[in-house]
């Protein structure tokens, strides 16, 4: 538990600095392929990356793009659009759902972690942690970070894993990162509703 705490504490220490940099870490990542947002809330960089669509209407849809023009500061691991529909159309349909609201929220707050986290600040923590780092979600669950070769992996404890899968945007209060995965059972999910 000692090592968790660890793990968590450097990963928040590290999004802190991040934060604090200004624009001296903006010209810095801007350079490694990260796009520099940073006058810009999350909410309005969500609706603005084209491969994440489906993510944005599911932000807009439950009210949490509410939350990502706030002070506080997130990383959003956000699917693809084609992520989303490779969970299938029952999946899809449930996500779409109007009157699943809940359920949506739930699978979109288990890809938001505290702390503004780029690539490069989660590759540091990832080597320097001996190979993986863990972080609470603002949802019910964890994300394990960890290499596989370059390529960074973000698992959770389902057993579901998604890899980074395009340029990562700072805002003003957080980094999203889209990955092709969607960190959820299709089968839980339907079965959480119903379905």
């Amino acid at each position: 538990m000692a090592q968790q705490t660890r793990k968590t504490a450097l990963l928040a220490g590290i999004a802190l600095m991040l934060a604090a940099c200004g624009s001296e870490t903006d010209d810095i990542e801007t350079a490694n392929g990260v796009t520099d947002r940073s006058g810009d809330a999350l909410a309005e960089i969500v609706g603005d990356v084209g491969t994440i669509s489906i993510a944005a209407d599911a932000f807009e849809r439950t009210g949490l793009s509410g939350v990502l023009e706030g002070e506080a500061s997130y990383t959003i691991m956000a699917p693809t659009d084609a992520a989303f529909e490779r969970l299938g159309e029952n999946a899809q349909e449930t996500l779409e759902n109007e009157e699943r609201g809940a359920i949506v929220a739930a699978v979109l707050r288990d890809h938001m972690v505290p702390g503004a986290l780029t690539p490069d600040a989660i590759r540091t923590a990832i080597e320097e942690n001996g190979g993986e780092v863990s972080m609470a979600t603002f949802g019910s669950g964890a994300l394990t970070l960890s290499l596989d070769g370059e390529t960074i992996v973000v698992s959770n404890g389902a057993g579901q894993s998604a890899n980074i899968a395009g340029d990562p945007v700072v805002g003003q209060n957080g980094v999203v990162i889209p990955i092709d995965g969607v960190l959820v059972d299709p089968e839980a999910l339907l079965g959480a509703d119903g379905g």
